[in-house]
């Protein structure tokens, strides 16, 4: 549209469809269940041979309001990776913005013992990156070895990298596995700082959500500062140091949403043009 302000660029291929150039909500209701991710264009793998994910239905993972297909990463689909870790990721590309400084991306997920569940409790969560640099990663961590309970990490790095601490340790309750959840991950590329969120609401309106609980608050990112960020990663880490004793259980995930976020001087400075233009209409 001419005269329109430019926020943030954001360039999505998303399983074949065109890119885009504000922001995206993504579901997975386009595809059968099966498909391989990693097969589509917009998405790929660490470990395409074997983790690549696949859609599937939905009934055992999520309420109906989700929809009939989600997406999933974990042992129940590929027995034996060929890495401790893989990364499934959808390509994103985002410039900040003075106005917009902040990329947002909300998701559900569930990490579900499946029928095969052989008592080994893997790792699930997602990463955010740099090409193949992994500059953060949310992670549900099991709290033991066969509990049915896992606890939310962040790392600056990657899971590989270190594992936040101190002032940023998780101020939640552990959660149950098998259960919905909604979080939000907001990262700041001016800042170089991410900040993470968790509910225990669903509902396919992440707006409606009013019990979000912090999990982390301006915690440093890895990698350069000033790097492109291209990739939104589900990530799946086996328990066991030797991938091939990876656990039979997944993570399901839906209603991805990547959206550029205002800052605080920004909504203050529309809120007061906004009061201006109707105290002009109310004169006129």
């Amino acid at each position: 549209m001419k005269g329109a302000p430019l926020f943030i660029s954001l360039s999505v291929a998303w399983l074949g469809a065109a890119s885009i150039s504000w922001s995206q909500s993504y579901n997975f209701e386009s595809v059968a269940g099966g498909v391989i991710l990693s097969d589509q264009s917009g998405w790929s793998s660490t470990d395409s041979s074997q983790a690549d994910g696949v859609e599937a239905e939905q009934s055992i993972f999520f309420p109906s309001t989700s929809g009939n297909n989600v997406g999933i990463i974990g042992g129940y689909w590929s027995l034996t990776p060929s890495s401790r870790t893989t990364f499934l990721t959808a390509t994103v590309s985002a410039t900040p913005s003075v106005d917009y400084p902040f990329l947002r991306f909300r998701w559900v997920q569930n990490i579900n013992n499946t029928d095969q569940d052989n008592g080994q409790r893997d790792s699930f969560g997602w990463t955010v990156r740099s090409g193949s640099t992994s500059l953060l990663s949310l992670i549900s961590d099991p709290t033991s070895p066969t509990s049915n309970s896992v606890k939310v990490s962040g790392y600056t790095g990657g899971p590989a990298g270190t594992l936040l601490g101190g002032s940023f340790t998780p101020n939640i309750a552990t959660l149950n596995r098998g259960e919905s959840y909604a979080f939000e991950l907001v990262v700041n590329p001016t800042a170089w700082t991410w900040s993470a969120k968790v509910s225990g609401s669903f509902t396919t309106n992440f707006d409606d959500i009013n019990d979000w609980s912090t999990v982390i608050q301006n915690a440093a990112m890895g990698g350069s500062s000033g790097s492109t960020i291209d990739g939104f990663a589900a990530t799946w880490i086996t328990q066991d140091s030797n991938p091939a004793n990876a656990g039979r259980n997944l993570m399901a995930f839906d209603n991805i949403n990547i959206v550029p976020e205002p800052s605080t001087f920004s909504l203050l400075t529309l809120g007061s043009l906004a009061l201006l233009a109707a105290r002009r209409r109310s004169r006129s």
